[in-house]
């Protein structure tokens, strides 16, 4: 057999592997591109779905957006359920064409996605709620340091719901933990002292009526 009969037979080998791949291939891409044009338009029903419920409207109405950073909710939720409907499309397209750790890969990827969607909504969740907590607590304005026990149970409530957002994730952090236990210590004897100079300095005042009531009798 020649050299060139060889380079031939090599040549026909390489072109019958590449017309067997070229449908997997398109495949493939056809999978990617239904799965983009899928992803896309879940995620523009769920936004708009979001902004219907008013919540936004009412984050920016009542001043507490800039406590989510002036992330917009509705935009943030729809990306991440659009990005994970996308990613579940790239584990058959990668098993089409034969990448199949690729494909495993993506696909506990595609599982963990929602995980972090609900991480997402719990962290927004706390910071709202830290807030508005914040704003409660600063209106009762005759308690003395009214304003660091505000601090102290916003930092208080961002720190429980990170603790479960980072749960959800699959991080598990002590850290956390022991600090959300320091904090409720700390909260609660800032409450005390507060409450406790707020009814001394009453006490005074009232001691003080008394004593001069007593020496008009006298």
């Amino acid at each position: 057999m020649s050299q060139t009969q060889i380079l031939l037979e090599l040549l026909a080998a390489l072109w019958a592997g590449f017309i067997a791949y070229v449908p997997s291939f398109i495949g493939a891409i056809a999978v990617l591109v239904l799965g983009y044009l899928v992803a896309v338009i879940i995620g523009q029903i769920v936004r708009k779905a979001l902004e219907h419920t008013n919540i936004e409207q009412w984050l920016v109405k009542t001043g507490r957006l800039h406590a989510l950073g002036g992330i917009q909710p509705p935009v943030l939720i729809a990306n991440l359920i659009k990005w994970w409907i996308f990613i579940s499309f790239l584990s058959p397209a990668a098993n089409l064409i034969e990448l199949s750790s690729l494909g495993s890969l993506l696909e506990q990827l595609a599982l963990w996605l929602p995980h972090l969607l609900a991480g997402v909504v719990i962290v927004m969740l706390g910071l709202i709620l830290g807030e508005i907590a914040a704003e409660h607590i600063i209106k009762a304005e005759k308690l003395k340091g009214i304003k660091i026990i505000a601090v102290l149970a916003r930092i208080l409530i961002v720190v429980f719901f990170l603790d479960i957002g980072l749960t959800e994730l699959g991080i598990q952090i002590t850290l956390a933990q022991s600090t959300f236990l320091i904090l409720i210590a700390g909260l609660t004897l800032a409450v005390a002292l507060a409450i406790g100079i707020s009814f001394g300095f009453a006490l005074q005042k009232n001691a003080e009526k008394i004593i001069k009531n007593l020496g008009k009798h006298a």
